[in-house]
């Protein structure tokens, strides 16, 4: 089982404070339906994405939108 750890800090749209947590899963597919579950209440201000083979990160004003492309290139699916 090859584990997936998608690390995000941003902004809680809700409460305007600021957040860090942590999403795992055992597959890029899991990880993108916890994605998809836990992204609608954030603005991302930066994340990285780690695993076994390599780790992947972006910050800054278009992180968010740059965490969707690179879920939708892992897992093929239409996140958007």
């Amino acid at each position: 089982m090859k584990k997936q750890a998608l690390s995000i800090a941003g902004i809680n749209l809700e409460t305007k404070k600021q957040v860090h947590f942590v999403l795992i899963a055992s597959n890029p597919f899991m990880l993108a339906l916890k994605y998809q579950k836990a992204i609608d209440k954030y603005h991302v201000e930066s994340w990285t994405l780690r695993n076994f083979e390599w780790e992947c990160g972006n910050t800054g004003l278009n992180a968010g939108a740059y965490l969707c492309e690179t879920m939708e290139e892992l897992t093929g699916l239409n996140l958007a």
